[in-house]
């Protein structure tokens, strides 16, 4: 038989295997916090997808050593998913569409793939009898999911420039906001960073009323010397005017 069956050992194996997760997360988190959730999101599922053929084989070996490193190497790889997984999620969604966006994407995926992955699973070993089957279908599966966070962290990334530079900042000013995001704290970065964009937006709109009305100043300004000056012109006219008909009168 392919798979091994050993009883209590079987049990052993995944109680070690839990406690190994348990104890990866806290350091994998720790760790993701210096490296940036970017980071451990695409590492980790590269190497997800490296080493999901080799640990299924290993898995159902039917030797408890070998199920053991198996069950353990690919444990630890998930739990470095786990650490990182919600906090880039809330990183990767913008704040208006984020609570539907991750209601819809990961609950979707998640029944997709998560709630087939036994009939899967099953259906592959009973196909071609043995776990490389079933390794091979998560290593493709993680494949994808590299690929799309390859993709999303170089679009955040993007995103993140055009912002800085639709501000007027430099875009040396956008590692640091990366850095502050690092740190665990992507809501206050963001909140703050579109607070800051409305004001200044605001503040270009004011600056171009006040220049409206400036110029609207020098308009009237222009109108009121040029009524000034006819008034004057005609102030002479009258005054000819009004000589004249002096002469006029001193002459009869």
């Amino acid at each position: 038989d392919v798979v091994y069956h050993g009883g209590s050992d079987i049990w052993l194996l995944h109680t070690l295997v839990l406690c190994s997760i348990v104890a990866a997360i806290p350091m994998w988190g720790w760790l993701g916090d210096r490296l940036g959730n970017q980071f451990m999101m695409a590492s980790s599922t590269l190497a997800l997808a490296v080493a999901s053929l080799p640990c299924a084989i290993a898995m159902g070996s039917g030797v408890v050593a070998s199920s053991l490193l198996g069950q353990t190497v690919l444990s630890l790889i998930i739990a470095c998913i786990g650490s990182s997984f919600p906090s880039y999620l809330v990183q990767v969604f913008p704040v208006g569409v984020r609570y539907s966006c991750l209601a819809v994407g990961y609950n979707g995926a998640l029944g997709l793939f998560g709630g087939t992955a036994g009939i899967v699973g099953t259906y592959l070993f009973n196909t071609y009898g043995s776990t490389g089957a079933i390794g091979a279908y998560m290593a493709a599966v993680a494949s994808v999911s590299c690929v799309s966070v390859l993709i999303q962290n170089a679009r955040y990334k993007r995103d993140k420039a055009r912002d800085a530079v639709l501000r007027g900042e430099q875009t040396e000013a956008v590692p640091a906001v990366v850095v502050d995001l690092r740190q665990g704290t992507p809501d206050r970065v963001e909140g703050e960073a579109e607070g800051a964009a409305s004001a200044e937006e605001k503040m270009r709109e004011l600056e171009r009323a006040v220049e409206g009305l400036q110029r609207e100043g020098m308009e009237a300004k222009t109108k009121c010397a040029a009524l000034a000056a006819e008034n004057e012109a005609l102030r002479a006219r009258v005054a000819q005017l009004e000589e004249k008909r002096g002469d006029r009168s001193s002459l009869l």
